[in-house]
């Protein structure tokens, strides 16, 4: 187990937990909108599925632990290495290059992304900043969220900079695994693109949707 932590304690060892963790919450940051994109089959077909979900509490909180470990050990990783970074050059560049403005939009797009989670969670697990959260009938909260404008529009605007922060931490991802060799980098760079574009699509077009009136209320 020694070697192990001084691995993690490496920066080596911190970008590969970084690019782990990322992929783990990747991958559940795609089935989350699959499963919520089930509103456009209608209220029974997503309630079912949400009760499906609560039905298996030991899964459900098996799950829950594994995400949150996921993303206490991304942010520790992620801090840890900004730290390291900042002690190492602590005057700064005068003049960013593009890995830097690139490096400083990461920083600020996960600071925005972890207010949007832990909003989204309020908003639609608990219900603490719902207006007309109602328990068990995920349907209509998410019908009832979206014909406001303001909540609509803000989460478009947060999906998309969820979408920036996936494509640079995928392409990084790439590189840090070793994955974007020069014969593999074009395949890497359009799976990171694509797969962001994915996700921000299909998590735009569910506010979208709500906002215009094409999901039918409850």
């Amino acid at each position: 187990m020694t070697w192990l932590l001084r691995f993690y304690q490496s920066n080596i060892g911190l970008k590969v937990v970084m690019a782990l963790t990322g992929a783990g919450l990747f991958g559940f940051v795609f089935f989350h909108m699959l499963g919520n994109l089930q509103v456009f089959w209608g209220e029974r077909i997503l309630d079912e599925y949400a009760a499906f979900l609560h039905d298996h509490p030991t899964v459900l909180w098996l799950a829950r632990g594994g995400l949150l470990t996921m993303v206490l050990a991304h942010i520790h990783a992620a801090f840890t290495l900004t730290n390291r970074s900042r002690l190492a050059r602590p005057k700064g560049y005068k003049n960013f290059q593009r890995s830097n403005r690139a490096e400083l939009g990461m920083r600020l797009s996960s600071i925005i992304v972890l207010g949007f989670i832990i909003f989204h969670l309020l908003h639609f697990t608990t219900g603490t900043f719902h207006h007309d959260y109602t328990h068990g009938e995920v349907y209509h909260n998410v019908v009832s969220a979206f014909k406001l404008a303001p909540i609509a529009i803000f989460y478009m605007l947060a999906n998309a900079l969820l979408g920036l922060h996936l494509y640079h931490g995928l392409w990084s991802m790439f590189r840090t695994l070793g994955v974007s060799t020069p014969r593999y980098d074009g395949l890497a760079r359009n799976f990171a693109r694509v797969s962001a574009l994915t996700i921000v699509a299909g998590n735009v077009l569910m506010p979208l949707a709500g906002l215009i009136g094409l999901l039918p209320a409850a």
